[in-house]
């Protein structure tokens, strides 16, 4: 795909550069090439992806404030994310991967760590014995849950 491709791009947060002021959308990405169409202006997949991975930032600069307020030190923000991505479900390691976009070693790694901290079961399938399920404990379900009614 090339960098100068474009997509339409509907108002974002002014925290990640694109604003709306009733007006047309105005954005403050330095050097972009501003083609604006009423309330949506165009953008490149390159201004997009750079936009996603600020916001991916802050998120996750957010989940650590969280945990420290917490007082959470054992686990990072991925693997709150993860938690966050499991939820109520008992899921297959394919159907996280697929559920959160994970590459699987990351994966791996992160469930590992979060079962040595007891926030997560893992249970061998029903089905196939070589194949794990993943659900919350009690500690797993009570974290995600003050992360998720954090304001």
């Amino acid at each position: 795909m090339k960098e100068n491709s474009v997509l339409n791009l509907s108002v974002l947060d002014d925290d990640l550069g694109i604003r709306n002021n009733g007006q047309a959308a105005q954005a403050d990405l330095g050097h972009s090439r501003d083609v604006e169409f009423g309330d949506l202006r165009q953008v490149t997949y390159f201004e997009l992806a750079r936009l996603m991975e600020r916001a991916s930032r802050r998120f996750a600069g957010l989940i650590r404030a969280e945990l420290t307020k917490l007082r959470v030190d054992d686990i990072g923000p991925a693997q709150a994310m993860i938690l966050l991505a499991i939820g109520d479900s008992e899921l297959s390691v394919a159907e996280l991967l697929d559920r959160g976009h994970y590459v699987g070693s990351n994966v791996s790694y992160y469930l590992k760590q979060l079962a040595d901290g007891d926030y997560i079961d893992r249970v061998a399938s029903q089905r196939d014995k070589r194949s794990a399920r993943i659900k919350l404990t009690e500690k797993g379900r009570q974290l995600r849950a003050n992360l998720t009614t954090r304001q």
